[in-house]
């Protein structure tokens, strides 16, 4: 950018950054940075970067005025959302501050070019590559970052750079073989490589703001051709291993550094929903997590759980049924730990994918682990407003096999051109199909009508419990909680703000709380004090004044419910009235899900057995029961949350023969039978005002015919269980 075009706040920009004040608590007259886009930004880029490595790096000299405004101004660079693009000019400025062998430091600034690099920058660039140091030639990152440097730089000829970490990596084939593709490659999927954490990945549960450099390589027609040599001859070696063609030993088919490239391959074949990954992806796993022997050992460990990992990041059908096959025969504790955080987030992720994941009905065999896994993955259509053609919907769903288990037991709501809309379930008896509404009276749709999945919010009150009511006569049991699913609504003076206080205020503990979420996809936030999660293109953020880690033994309050949507490469804050009524409802599901089972662990077995079992001491375990206790005493006078409503509605249609002979009654908070009562919230039993431990023996399984419930729940099947006990 010249000084005679450039804009009046570049100078003032500029002057703040290089100058020095008379005062050190100067700050000066305020900017205005209305005018500074992506091309303003990169001609003050190499002042800015200045200060931020020499004085607050290298000098760390935090008090320095300069320091101070550099803070301030990238705080205001993050919340524009700008990414500088950097001149030719400004960008030999740029790289000439960057020492020899800095070659990270130049990674980070390469992506800010906007032009290819001048034969002056390529001069520069090849300085800074040099050679590597000898303790970094085997990192991934040294290697993608080197071979991205020399690329910018102009070299054409990678012999010896590939020489040298060949041989380091002479352990690792594929990671060789990568080598040779990286001259081939373009600039955007070397710089993705580049970016990666010394070439690993993990899933955005894990690594919060990590991008996967498989979407981009997915673009490179070399990298592609690549992953199919790789992951075909990956597949033939495990087979040649399991026929007894390969002697066996424990854990030492791949090495790490060949699994990352293994489960890049696949992660890149599994974006592009290649063919041909689909009947290599179910034996690679499974044969690489097993022994070919009895032993309780896996071939290899790392590449277990990066292809794990892969399936969970970009999932297919096939993806997720071979980590389905996996569990089932796993014999490494481990790997079988690992591999089962895979599943669930695999099969919500699925449902990101609508027309892959229902690819999976066509050529599958109606079971439960088909229902379940179809189930979670149509379960994401509420938030990603997945609809269907009329045509599509018959084929892939009600005709199918796998997917008329699930069809027929689900509420559809379709929409005709015309703009009309009814609700309705399929009939299926005999091969024959008849859509029946609420009343049972069998309708028609036009062939030009769109289908989605029913939610309670596309009804008005009177259609909503109809159908419940529907639902309990026929005693269905939905694979999604549909009928009776929660609800929820922003407060009014919520519309125009882009955070909301519905869940503020809740002390919740940080292990359960840290262990659902991470199980139903959320993220620990980059400073720990909050969770993440992308429901389609809305990111929620659910604040809590706790530091959140696996294995946490706190406790926090919960602070307010953020809302975002991607813009470009950031998110910016989205107004709850611009949500879709249906996804901010799924969104506050979800936290509520969070809040009700940190703020109810300690009314949960498995978290009780879990206290139990860290202590021996009678009189430790007699002070948790007591805190335990309290703590279900100060919660039962809490107003019932909007599950725990739900909860007693459902009761109260289970139970209404017994509730209209008089037997039980249900008031606000509580299941009452004579002296006893059960809160519908904690399911705390009380007998006479006094709380005890009832003596029900649980029923086996979950699943038993009576009493009947239309949905799954563990706290719901409890309480049953305690008031069915009682009537007897």
């Amino acid at each position: 950018m010249t000084e005679s075009v450039r804009p009046p706040v570049v100078d003032q920009l500029l002057a703040r950054l290089i100058g020095t004040a008379d005062h050190p608590h100067v700050t000066g007259t305020p900017i205005d940075l209305s005018t500074l886009d992506a091309h303003t930004l990169g001609a003050v880029w190499p002042a800015l970067r200045r200060v931020e490595h020499e004085i607050m790096v290298r000098d760390q000299a935090f008090d320095d005025p300069r320091a101070e405004f550099a803070r301030w101004l990238h705080g205001q660079i993050d919340a524009l959302g700008l990414v500088p693009l950097v001149d030719a000019d400004a960008a030999l400025e740029l790289f000439r501050d960057i020492p020899a062998g800095e070659w990270k430091r130049a990674l980070e600034e390469l992506p800010c070019l906007d032009t290819l690099p001048s034969p002056a920058l390529q001069a520069e660039l090849a300085r800074i590559a040099g050679e590597p140091d000898e303790g970094d030639v085997r990192s991934g990152s040294s290697t993608y970052g080197v071979y991205t440097l020399d690329r910018f730089a102009g070299r054409r000829d990678f012999s010896a750079r590939r020489d040298a970490y060949a041989q380091a990596l002479a352990d690792s084939p594929y990671r060789v073989r990568e080598l040779d593709v990286l001259p081939e490659l373009g600039p955007a999927a070397l710089l993705a490589l580049a970016a990666t954490n010394d070439g690993y990945f993990a899933p955005r549960r894990l690594w919060l703001d990590f991008s996967d450099p498989a979407v981009t390589l997915a673009e490179d027609a070399a990298y592609v051709a690549f992953a199919r040599d790789a992951l075909t001859e990956a597949a033939q070696q495990v087979a040649a291993l399991h026929a007894g063609a390969v002697p066996y030993e424990a854990d030492g088919s791949f090495t790490t550094d060949d699994a990352q490239v293994v489960a890049r391959a696949a992660r890149v074949a599994a974006y592009r929903d290649e063919a041909w990954l689909r009947p290599l992806i179910g034996p690679l796993l499974t044969g690489v997590c097993v022994a070919p022997t009895a032993a309780k050992t896996a071939p290899s460990q790392s590449l277990s759980i990066a292809l794990g990992h892969a399936v969970e990041t970009i999932p297919t059908p096939e993806g997720v049924r071979a980590l389905r096959d996996a569990l089932a025969i796993v014999r490494h504790a481990g790997v079988q730990k690992k591999l089962a955080r895979n599943l669930k987030p695999a099969e919500r992720a699925l449902g990101e994918r609508p027309h892959t994941a229902l690819r999976m009905t066509l050529d599958a065999k109606p079971d439960k682990k088909q229902l379940a896994m179809l189930a979670t993955c149509m379960e994401a259509g509420f938030w990603q407003s997945m609809t269907l053609g009329h045509a599509e919907w018959r084929e892939r769903l009600v005709d199918a096999p796998a997917g008329a288990a699930f069809a027929a037991r689900m509420i559809w709501h379709a929409r005709s051109a015309d703009g009309s809309m009814r609700s309705f379930m399929p009939d299926i008896a005999k091969g024959k199909v008849v859509l029946r509404d609420v009343a049972g009276h069998a309708i028609d749709l036009a062939d030009d009508s769109d289908i989605r999945l029913w939610h309670p919010l596309l009804a008005d009150a009177d259609e909503r419990l109809a159908w419940q009511r529907a639902i309990v006569g026929r005693t269905l049991r939905q694979p999604v909680r549909q009928a009776f699913r929660e609800y929820y609504v922003p407060a009014d003076g919520d519309t125009p703000a882009s955070d909301s206080a519905m869940f503020e205020g809740h002390v919740l503990s940080s292990r359960p709380l840290v262990g659902v979420a991470r199980r139903e996809g959320w993220s620990i936030r980059a400073y720990d004090d909050g969770l993440v999660r992308e429901f389609g293109d809305v990111r929620a953020t659910f604040f809590v004044d706790a530091r959140l880690y696996p294995g946490s033994e706190s406790h926090g309050t919960s602070r307010r419910l953020h809302f975002e949507r991607r813009h470009d490469r950031r998110w910016v804050p989205l107004p709850i009235g611009e949500i879709d009524r249906v996804v901010f409802s799924e969104v506050a599901r979800a936290v509520d899900l969070l809040v009700s089972v940190a703020a109810f662990a300690l009314d949960d077995d498995a978290t009780r057995a879990a206290a139990a079992a860290l202590t021996v001491d009678p009189v430790r375990q007699r002070e948790l029961e007591a805190e335990r206790w309290q703590r279900l005493n100060r919660l039962s006078d809490v107003p019932l949350g909007t599950m725990a409503r739900h909860r007693r509605h459902v009761l109260s249609l289970v139970f209404a023969g017994p509730v209209a002979q008089g037997k039980m009654t249900i008031d606000e908070r509580h299941v009452r039978v004579g002296a006893w009562s059960v809160h519908c919230a904690t399911g705390r039993v009380m007998r006479d005002g006094e709380p005890v431990e009832p003596a029900i023996v649980p029923p086996p399984s979950p699943l038993r015919a009576v009493p009947w419930l239309p949905y799954d729940e563990a706290l719901l099947q409890r309480i049953v269980d305690v008031v069915a006990g009682l009537l007897d």
